[in-house]
């Protein structure tokens, strides 16, 4: 007791202190500046949250150690599209020419490579049975002696290339931008072949693929399209989604369980989606909000290693970083990933923060002070703080978002038409993108007619004159 007295006024006052210097100031996807570098990135992949690997044009490597990203020497000028390891001292990069690099724990050094066509992705289920593909069709394996080639059924272009064992493997791809035509195709190796599963012309063409296990498998593509199996490529089923049927190209997917997915890519204008990362969570795929939304950047990877401990790479040397917890640290740096805890305190140095240590070695008696939880601010007071309200200023304790485009319904310009800019021209109160009349405001949207021209902007309204039906004049 006479320790608690001694240090009461001390601690209620810090803790005040700590309180107003700790509410974060949003939270989700944050864009990490100034980047490690300009150049563009193209791939991500890292064994845990402090050995990261991201690789791009002109054969640019970055590695993050923990605490800082660095630029490592690839000993090659083609740009990387893949990268994938079995440990954080056994990983290969495939490059353009058919190049192929490996790491070493220290160094990159060059491997004898089967080909000199363009090599697009890389995964393995060990460090000897390891594949990689690219365009013409072409699938090479690493036995863990030498690389060689495999018969492919196809001589499309192949993006991606994802297993959930040595004998469960998808390759996924379609025909290069140049050839041009529609027919997305998926292989599967089952230990001795590859086969074709998927050679439909409804999707034009695939880019990568990802399983939360052998029997449930994600592949994404174009005109943002999703294709879901439950039953290990037997048959496939297209996901809805926001960007369904939209110029977005989906580039990238990764996950850590079925219900925690995030897809990456971009649509070919601001208008039309931008800059994108969608979001699975078991039943619904969302858009989610980041600071290059509806800008004309191209994501091209993504990656994560737990929970919401995700990062997006693409143009310009980009880097997005996911932030669950609202207190300015990214999730691969936070030592309380799902805790706000802005100063990152750790008293007693075992790399879990005061705030969600449950032996702190702060507090009571011990003379050191224990970080205390950030408070996010809660602008409409509907108990969901702000930095996680799709409405911050519109009370909506439901969180209800019909359209999954991030905004919430309260707020929503366009309440069931994905709308990421809420773009609205007139001023009327209704997006652009479900307005009938979406240079003249006209905020009742009458439509006398039925044709989907609202009356104030119809040269022939079917209303007004001597109609018995009054025409909604311009606000």
């Amino acid at each position: 007791m006479k320790c608690f007295a001694k240090h009461t006024s001390i601690n209620l006052l810090l803790f005040v202190l700590i309180l107003l210097l700790t509410i974060p100031a949003h939270a989700g996807w944050e864009q990490l500046t100034p980047a490690p570098t300009s150049n563009q990135l193209r791939a991500i992949w890292g064994t845990a949250n402090n050995d990261i690997f991201a690789a791009g044009d002109y054969g640019t490597i970055i590695h993050f150690n923990g605490t800082s990203w660095s630029t490592m020497t690839s000993g090659i000028p083609q740009t990387i599209y893949g990268v994938w390891g079995s440990s954080g001292s056994n990983v290969f990069a495939v490059a353009d020419q058919g190049k192929i690099i490996r790491y070493n724990g220290s160094t990159w050094s060059p491997m004898t490579s089967p080909t000199a066509i363009r090599l697009r992705d890389v995964w393995g289920s060990s460090s000897s049975n390891v594949f990689a593909v690219g365009e013409n069709g072409v699938i090479l394996r690493y036995n863990g002696s030498s690389w060689s080639t495999m018969t492919s059924p196809t001589t499309l272009t192949l993006q991606g290339v994802w297993g959930s064992a040595s004998n469960n493997v998808f390759a996924v791809g379609g025909p290069s931008a140049s050839s041009g035509g529609d027919r997305g195709v998926i292989l599967k190796y089952n230990g001795s072949s590859w086969t074709t599963i998927w050679n439909d012309p409804s999707i034009l063409r695939f880019h990568d693929a990802w399983g939360s296990s052998g029997n449930d498998v994600y592949v994404v593509g174009e005109a943002g399209a999703i294709v879901h199996t439950t039953n290990g490529g037997t048959s496939w089923s297209l996901m809805s989604n926001p960007v369904q049927d939209s110029t977005v190209v989906l580039r990238d997917i990764w996950g850590t369980a079925a219900n925690n997915i995030f897809a990456v890519g971009d649509g070919d204008s601001t208008y039309d989606f931008g800059s994108t990362i969608l979001h699975f969570d078991g039943t619904n795929w969302s858009i989610m909000q980041n600071p290059i939304s509806n800008t004309s950047t191209k994501l091209h990877g993504v990656w994560g290693s737990q929970g919401d401990s995700f990062l997006a790479v693409g143009d310009a040397g980009t880097i997005l970083q996911f932030d669950s917890d609202g207190d300015d640290v990214p999730d691969y740096q936070d030592n309380c990933p799902t805790t706000c805890n802005t100063e990152q305190l750790d008293a007693d140095r075992d790399g879990i923060g005061d705030v969600c240590d449950t032996t702190p070695g702060c507090g009571g008696c011990s003379g050191v002070q224990c970080e205390q939880e950030c408070t996010a601010p809660d602008a409409d007071s509907d108990g969901v703080p702000d930095f996680q309200d799709n409405c911050p200023a519109v009370s909506n304790s439901d969180q209800s978002d019909a359209d999954h485009d991030s905004y919430g319904d309260a707020c929503d310009n366009c309440p069931n038409t994905p709308s990421l800019d809420q773009a609205d021209a007139d001023g009327d109160g209704i997006g652009d993108v479900c307005d009938n009349c979406p240079s003249v405001c006209n905020a009742q949207q009458f439509d006398a007619d039925s044709d989907g021209i609202g009356d104030v902007c119809d040269p022939t309204p079917g209303c007004g004159g001597c109609s018995s039906i009054q025409c909604e004049q311009p606000c």
